[in-house]
C-alpha cells in the first residue's frame, strides 16, 4: 500500500488504525512488522518516558494484530499490556544446553572433577543468545537492527575464534609430532655414533 498522507492519518488514526497521533498505521501484516520492528526506535511524545512510549506502542501492535488476525506475530516477550515479560533464560536453555543447566554454572566444578561452578556468562554472550532463540522461534523477523548486528557480531568472532584455536592446535600438535621425529632421529644418530666407537676401540685392541 502507499504510504498514507497527513490527511489520510489523521482519519487512519480516527479509526483506531493508526495512533492518535497519526503514526504506527497498520494495515497489513507487512506494516505489523515494520511497526513491531520500529519499537525500540521510538521517541517519546512530551510528558512520556522512552518506555512508556514503547509499551503504547507494543499495546497498539496488539490491538492491531488481533484485529488482522495476526496474533502469531506478536513476540512472545510481549505481555498484553505492552510491557515487557521478564525474560527467563532458561525459557531458551533447550536451545543452547541440557536440561537442568544454569546460565553461567558449570555442571563439572572442582567437586565434580572440573573447574570453578561460579563462571558468569558475559552480557554480550546473553543477548546474543537470547537474540538466537528469538530469532529460531519466530524468525529474524521479530528481531531489531541492533539485535541482529548483536547476534552476527558474535557469532562471527565465535567463528573466529574456534577456527583460530583448530589452527594453533594443529600446529602444536604438528609441532609434537615433529619434535617427536627429531628425538628419534637424534637417538639414531647417538647409536650410531655409539657404534662406531666401540668398532674403534675393538679395532685397535686387535692391532696390539
Amino acid at each position: 500500500m502507499a504510504t498514507p498522507t497527513a490527511m489520510e492519518r489523521r482519519s487512519l488514526a480516527k479509526m483506531g488504525i493508526a495512533m492518535p497521533d497519526g503514526s504506527y498505521y497498520i494495515r497489513n501484516s507487512g506494516e505489523l512488522s515494520d511497526a513491531i520492528k520500529a519499537v525500540g526506535r521510538s521517541t517519546p511524545n512530551e510528558g512520556q518516558t522512552a518506555e512508556e512510549r514503547r509499551n503504547e506502542i507494543r499495546r497498539h501492535c496488539i490491538k492491531r494484530a488481533r484485529a488482522l488476525h495476526l496474533e502469531n506475530m506478536i513476540p512472545d516477550t510481549w505481555n498484553s499490556d505492552g510491557s515487557l515479560k521478564h525474560m527467563d533464560l532458561q525459557d531458551f536453555i533447550a536451545h543452547f544446553g541440557r536440561k537442568g543447566m544454569r546460565w553461567g554454572v558449570h555442571l563439572y566444578g572442582p567437586d565434580r572433577g572440573g573447574y570453578s561452578t561460579h563462571v558468569t556468562s558475559s552480557s554480550d554472550h546473553v543477548l546474543a543468545r537470547t537474540a538466537q532463540a528469538k530469532a529460531g522461534t519466530h524468525g529474524t523477523r521479530v528481531l531489531s537492527n541492533e539485535e541482529l548486528k548483536t547476534l552476527t557480531e558474535r557469532l562471527n568472532l565465535e567463528q573466529s575464534y574456534k577456527r583460530l584455536t583448530a589452527e594453533s592446535s594443529n600446529y602444536d600438535k604438528g609441532k609434537g609430532f615433529v619434535q617427536e621425529i627429531l628425538q628419534v632421529g637424534k637417538l639414531g644418530l647417538d647409536v650410531y655414533n655409539t657404534g662406531k666407537a666401540i668398532k674403534k676401540t675393538i679395532d685397535e685392541l686387535k692391532k696390539r
